[in-house]
């Protein structure tokens, strides 16, 4: 069939949508690309501004703006200064326009946008976990090895994939409109790609995330028990194992080597609370504090300690206010009952379990994609307050 006029002007008049520029997040992802990730979220951004008929949406404004204006003074005073500025795009000016980006979607488009981007996420999230559970394979089972899968930094690749279990429990408990089947096999390889990480801290947080879902809703304690039981027999050695090593701290040299990067920032912090020492500073004062380390490290092994070291507290505040308004947003905004809610759930426990594992990890950080993702649920945590807020029915 020939295309009439009207056909041909439809398709002329029809533009790509900004934000379906966002579902190459979820690809990058599954490559810890921050860079690329950082670069695309620019492009969008632009397209963003060109194509924007409307007023575009920026709450807190001041705030940002305070933020971003501080990151210039930790980009001067930081002891690189081209590498204060690769650190200053991924941690400050990557998080300001996904923000912007994610608030600025219409609202009628936000929630197929939203359930969309969490699948292409959780199919990513199982890509990866195939591939580690490929090379387990390849190493003949042994589970003296901890496996990244593509990315380069376990904490970092496990904290994505707890992120995705969590929501992908939320998903099966809450949502009606899911094929149950599918998110339960989802569900078991992302589990599967996080034990072979072996990283403590998130089995632990996703270990509180169940507690927080039993706690919400007390009949899910038995199959979640019986689920917690299988994983415990199936991977007996390797939870023992790292137990051990947490009971036996003094034993343990990664342990021992955390604990010393704890010690050190505290020390350095001590010194300049208020204004920090600016980006990557960390790997420059190490050794006026300790001149030997049982595991030398390039960061502060906490995300609290390591952006009030860089930051400065002032700059750690106006950072973090944003993550405890996201908590804020979730828990008591006006209660939600609509299509949001399994999201909003599995927001719930993603950032109050987010706080506990800051303490063990730099999770905002230029060394991987997964600030983005962070920044991607504090956003969401904004733009459903703000439809729940004016149009409910959503």
């Amino acid at each position: 069939m020939i295309a009439t006029e009207v056909d041909r002007q439809k398709f002329l008049n029809s533009e790509l949508k900004y934000y379906r520029l966002l579902f190459l997040i979820p690809v990058f992802l599954l490559f810890d690309l921050s860079i690329v990730i950082n670069i695309s979220l620019i492009f969008c951004f632009v397209y963003f501004l060109t194509s924007q008929s409307l007023k575009i949406i920026t709450p807190d404004l001041l705030l940002w703006v305070s933020l971003i204006l501080w990151g210039i003074y930790t980009v001067i005073i930081s002891p690189v200064l081209s590498t204060g500025l690769l650190h200053y795009s991924l941690i400050i000016i990557s998080p300001f326009l996904i923000f912007i980006l994610v608030i600025n979607i219409e609202n009628s488009e936000f929630y197929k946008f939203l359930k969309n981007f969490m699948d292409f996420s959780l199919i990513a999230g199982c890509i990866i976990s195939f591939y580690s559970i490929f090379t387990f394979y390849e190493i003949g089972f042994k589970f003296s090895m901890r496996i990244p899968s593509f990315w380069q930094h376990y904490n970092l690749v496990a904290a994505f994939l707890m992120l995705l279990i969590i929501f992908n429990i939320s998903i099966l408990i809450y949502s009606k409109d899911t094929s149950k089947k599918i998110y339960i096999l989802s569900l078991l390889i992302l589990i599967t790609g996080l034990i072979l990480t072996q990283t403590r801290a998130v089995l632990l947080g996703v270990v509180l995330a169940l507690i927080i879902f039993i706690f919400k809703k007390p009949r899910l304690i038995i199959p979640i028990s019986i689920f917690f039981f299988i994983a415990v027999f199936l991977f007996w050695g390797l939870i023992t194992d790292r137990l051990t090593s947490v009971i036996n701290f003094y034993a343990d040299i990664s342990t021992l080597g955390r604990i010393q990067a704890w010690l050190t920032s505290i020390e350095l912090i001590k010194e300049n609370l208020l204004l920090g020492y600016g980006f990557d500073s960390y790997i420059k004062l190490r050794d006026t504090v300790f001149s030997n380390y049982f595991v030398v490290t390039n960061h502060s092994h906490s995300t609290y300690l390591g952006l009030i070291l860089e930051l400065g507290l002032i700059g750690f505040l106006l950072y973090f206010s944003f993550y405890i308004k996201a908590i804020y947003y979730s828990f008591f905004s006006r209660k939600i009952k609509n299509n949001f809610f399994p999201f909003v759930a599995g927001l719930q426990a993603s950032l109050l379990v987010l706080l506990i594992i800051f303490f063990f990890e730099p999770y905002f950080t230029p060394f991987g994609a997964i600030t983005v993702f962070i920044w991607f649920l504090i956003s969401v945590s904004y733009k459903i307050h703000s439809i729940n807020l004016n149009n409910p029915e959503y």
